[in-house]
Order: structure tokens, then sequence, then C-alpha cells
């Protein structure tokens, strides 16, 4: 290979480097996964009977795929020999205690008051796990793009631009769409926690709840303008970001419902093809460990029919033969789980984790 071959192949390389697969795949299962679902959702306002019908299949994707993507998860921790042998005992124990509370919690034993402070207490920390997610992806690109952007000061203007925008976007949607996020379960469930609050004082939400929100997209540009970096560099990390605040703007822009779930159907996307992008590289190594979640990661149908396998045998075989709802047992046990795993194996600022998302 001659050198300008040679430099044509380094510029290749290291145009690529800024994205954490390529432009393709980050665009469509990173960035952008929800928009088809958010296009279904405009064209069923305007053409509701011709668009019913691939509006009502694309929320069974959307719940299929938040359902699905929890299970990466178990194959991870309990397929990789590197990551369970972390926190083997908390593996072991942690299924156990969390089973016992949702049985618990779904006995009817407990006052209303717990019932519903437990409920509010999980969907914030479902909101937490989502958000952070997409934050933890965007700190991925900050990394690679360099230059500042991977400081702990950018990692706190990113976090504040995120929350900024959810913060600022809850008055917007109360106001124009509150009988509409009433009417869906995330929507009644967050109405709960806010409307004490609200009845305090309506003009007070408003102003501080907008304020915070103006106050901290602030931040992220008097941040962004100090860093040094080329918009070639950049481009990556601005593109997922404009996509995540235009994600959490379908919420008033379009509705609740549509924005719950856009973000649900993205979350479930873009977890999975992360998964698959980290384990691959992992795995493919010739020194790599060996586990049964191996096989998964590098032939990706395989996890698709072991999902299906799962979904099959708790709602057909286990849930007519018992009393109890089984798959919500499992849902409820399966969510509370991935939560909690989640944020002890994904921690970008571990080595063995950054090392294979750098890889490229």
């Amino acid at each position: 290979m001659d050198a300008a071959a040679q430099t044509q192949e380094s510029l290749k390389v290291q145009e690529k480097s800024y994205w954490i697969q390529g432009p393709v795949f980050d665009l469509t299962l990173l960035a952008f996964p929800w928009v088809p679902l958010c296009a279904l959702f405009v064209f069923a306002g305007r053409d509701p009977m011709r668009a019913s019908q691939w509006l009502e299949w694309g929320i069974y994707f959307a719940y299929s795929l938040d359902f699905v993507h929890r299970q990466y998860t178990y194959y991870i921790v309990y397929g990789d020999n590197d990551i369970f042998s972390k926190r083997k005992l908390s593996f072991i124990i942690a299924p156990i205690l969390v089973i016992g509370f949702v049985l618990l919690y779904n006995s009817g034993r407990l006052s209303s008051t717990v019932t519903v402070f437990i409920g509010s207490a999980m969907l914030l920390w479902e909101i937490w796990h989502v958000v952070m997610q997409r934050y933890g992806l965007l700190r991925i690109y900050g990394a690679k793009a360099r230059g500042g952007a991977e400081s702990r000061r950018t990692a706190w203007g990113d976090k504040a631009m995120i929350w900024g925008v959810i913060i600022a976007a809850t008055p917007i949607t109360y106001f124009y769409h509150r009988s509409a996020a009433a009417s869906t379960a995330e929507g009644s469930e967050m109405l709960v926690l806010l409307e004490p609050i609200i009845r305090l004082s309506p003009q007070a939400f408003y102003i501080v709840f907008g304020a915070i929100g103006v106050i901290a997209v602030a931040w992220w540009f008097l941040n962004e303008r100090q860093l040094e970096l080329e918009p070639s560099t950049a481009v990556p990390r601005w593109t997922f970001l404009f996509a995540t605040v235009l994600m959490i703007s379908v919420i008033f822009l379009v509705s609740p419902l549509a924005g719950f779930l856009c973000v649900k159907l993205s979350h479930g996307v873009e977890y999975i093809a992360f998964v698959h992008v980290y384990e691959y590289r992992k795995f493919k190594r010739p020194d790599a460990p060996r586990g049964l979640v191996r096989p998964l990661m590098l032939y990706p149908l395989i996890g698709l029919v072991v999902v299906g396998a799962h979904f099959y045998v708790w709602k057909y075989v286990l849930e007519p033969r018992s009393g109890l709802d089984w798959l919500v047992v499992y849902s409820s046990t399966t969510g509370i789980l991935h939560f909690l795993y989640d944020g002890w194996i994904w921690k970008v600022r571990k080595p063995e984790v950054r090392r294979p998302i750098m890889a490229t």
C-alpha cells in the first residue's frame, strides 16, 4: 500500500472513531430509532382510519422491545463470567429479594399510601434509568471527541442540558396536554407527584421549572463555547444530543402518549444495539473470555429466539396454570433487576467497560 492510500485509510479510521459504531448504525439505532413511531402518531392525527392499524402495531412493538431489552441484562450478567465474578454474591441474592418485594407489592396487603409511594418511587427510578442511559451514550461521544468534551465539567453540562430540557418541558406539557397525560399510565402517575406541588402555587411551578430549564440549557451552551472541538469531531455528539432533545420534545409537540412510547421504543432499541456492539468487540478477540452470552452476542438471531421463548413460556405456559398473573410478576421483577444491574455494570469510567467502547 502506498503512502497516499495509507493516509486515506488513516483518515477513514479517524473519522469513524468519533461514532460508537458508524454513522448509519448510530443514527438509525442510537439517535433516531423513535422517528418512525413518531411519524405514525403524526400521520394518525391526520388520517386516523388509515393509520390506526399501523399505530397499533407500532405501540405493540414499543412495549415488546421494552420487555425484550431487559432480558439482555441477564444474559450479560449471568453469561459473561467477567461481569458475574465481580459481584457474584449480589447477583445471587438480588433476585431473591426483589421477587419477595414484588410478591408483597402485588399481594394487596400494603396500605394504599404505601402502594402509591412505592409506585411513585419506581416511576422516578425508571425515568432516571432511561435518562441516564441516554446521558451515558452522550458521554461516550464526548470521550471520543476529546477537546475538553471528555472532561468532568462537560459531563455536568451534558447532564444539565438533558435534565434541563425535561424540566422545561414539564410545565409546557402540563399546560397544553394535562388531560391527555392523565389518560396514560405514566402521565397519571406523574400527575400524582406533580399536582400537590402545583396546587401550592401554579405560578411558581411555571416560573421555577421554566427558569431551571433555561439556566441549565444556557450553562451547556456557555460550556460548549470553551471546548476546543473541530466540527467534524463534534458532529456525532451534537447530533445525538439534538436527537435526544427532539425526542423529549415529542411529549408536548405531538402528545404525551407519543412522547412516552417514543422514549420507551428508543430506550429498548439503543440498549440492544449498544450491548451487541460492546459485547461483540469484547468476544471477537482470540483471547476473549468464554461464557454463555458469547454466541448470543456474535449471532444476534439467537438472542431473538431465546427472548421469544422466554415470552412464550411465561405468557402461555406458566400464567394460565396459576391464579397469580406471573407475567406481571416476572415483568416487574426483571424491570427492577434491570435498573439495578445496569447501574452496577455500565459505568463508562471503569477501564474494563471503557476499553471495548473506545476500540474504534
